[in-house]
């Protein structure tokens, strides 16, 4: 019996219909020898399993919403997809109404804060004056009463010299008190000048950086290179003018083109079908002629909505190329994945005309006009794996 390949693209564990991948992936293989005769016979099958995806540079520079107070903006405008671009080159403009209003209110406090501050310099200035005073007068009251306590006891009666003693201990105390207060209201009044201080200076801060955030808004390319726009997954297409972002969403990349991978997905009803490891053959879209093997690099262990309002979700899976051509390749170019999932080597298969899908389990017919039961494994259009004891060459009739 000779032996043919035959490329299988989903298992089908009971049922002899093909499953057709859920999301972005499906199983898709080669038909075997379109003349094999209606017969049981043996076959090498490779399994393979084929995504869509989507070229990435394995390294890149990118543009992202800068992180800016507010957690929500719009895009105001953006180069083209595909420029060509400088290095300090303008290339997105994000929207600033709401970052120029807190700058209006800012600068409003900044004038408050001066004005509150020439205010108390001005009271400062009048309470320390009016203190100053105050111990001058003292001054001048405790050298009067200094001077009446010179004259001799026996010149003044003893009651006169007694209120002299005791004017004289009070200017001293009143001196004393009218120092203390002086020096208060200095400090008093430098504290209440230094807070005004620091509201201004804050006020002044505030300022810069809200300054600062609207002119990050106005982003300009890190390097010279092809800038291409970032998909908005949630919208399925590229982000566009007047798309609202958030901060650290990337909106477009500088992407080094001399290395390229591949981003695919993988469907969560198809998971655990490959691996790490397992080798692809990628073909561009664009250049259906042009394949180009890579291995599968990374699977993400959690599989996540392909859209905002999808029920479908899917893991996605990395493959590294062995090769890029800068001349061709670009990122974001759609590209089919082959990955071999698996081999099975000289395994019973069947056309699967000579099947009956509509029975549990699935009739074989045979030839002689009889039917028997059978359990299948992988299935393509044209052929099943029959995983059920039968005889290699048994002879079979097509279903009417």
């Amino acid at each position: 019996m000779q032996t043919r390949t035959l490329l299988i693209g989903c298992y089908l564990a009971s049922c002899l219909l093909p499953i057709g991948c859920i999301g972005r992936g499906r199983t898709q293989t080669p038909s075997p020898d379109d003349k094999a005769e209606l017969m049981v016979h043996r076959a090498d099958v490779t399994t393979r399993l084929v995504l869509t995806g989507e070229l990435h540079a394995a390294r890149a520079e990118y543009i992202t919403v800068p992180n800016v107070r507010g957690e929500e903006t719009t895009i105001k405008w953006m180069v083209e997809d595909g420029a060509e671009v400088a290095a300090g080159q303008k290339v997105l403009e994000l929207d600033t109404t709401s970052l120029i209003g807190d700058m209006d209110a800012k600068r409003l406090a900044l004038v408050k804060a001066e004005a509150e501050l020439e205010q108390k310099e001005y009271a400062a200035a009048a309470t320390v004056s009016e203190k100053k005073f105050l111990v001058e007068q003292k001054s001048v009251d405790l050298e009067k009463a200094r001077m009446d306590t010179s004259i001799p006891e026996e010149l003044l009666s003893r009651q006169k010299f007694q209120e002299y003693q005791l004017a004289y201990k009070r200017a001293l105390t009143s001196g004393d008190k009218a120092a203390e207060d002086l020096a208060t209201a200095e400090k008093m009044t430098e504290a209440e000048i230094e807070e005004c201080r620091i509201a201004i200076q804050k006020a002044k801060s505030d300022i810069e950086i809200s300054q600062g955030a609207i002119n990050a808004m106005t982003v300009r390319a890190p390097c010279a290179g092809i800038l291409v726009i970032s998909e908005n997954r949630w919208l399925q297409r590229k982000f566009e003018v007047g798309d609202s972002v958030y901060v650290g969403f990337h909106i477009m990349q500088i992407p080094d083109i001399s290395s390229m991978n591949v981003e695919a997905w993988l469907s969560d009803v198809d998971d655990g079908k490959i691996k790490a490891g397992m080798p692809a053959l990628c073909t561009l879209d664009t250049f259906p002629d042009m394949h180009i093997h890579g291995v599968v690099k990374t699977i993400t262990p959690v599989a996540q909505e392909v859209s905002a309002q999808s029920l479908r979700r899917a893991f996605n899976v990395r493959i590294d190329l062995d090769k890029s051509d800068p001349d061709k390749m670009r990122p974001g170019m759609s590209v089919k994945v082959e990955i071999q999932s698996n081999h099975m080597s000289h395994v019973l298969v069947a056309p699967r005309k000579s099947i009956d899908p509509a029975h549990y389990p699935p009739l074989l017919l045979l030839e002689d006009g009889k039917d028997i039961e059978v359990r299948l494994g992988p299935c393509n259009a044209q052929t099943c794996v029959i995983e059920s004891d039968v005889t290699d060459g048994l002879r079979l009739r097509a279903a009417k």
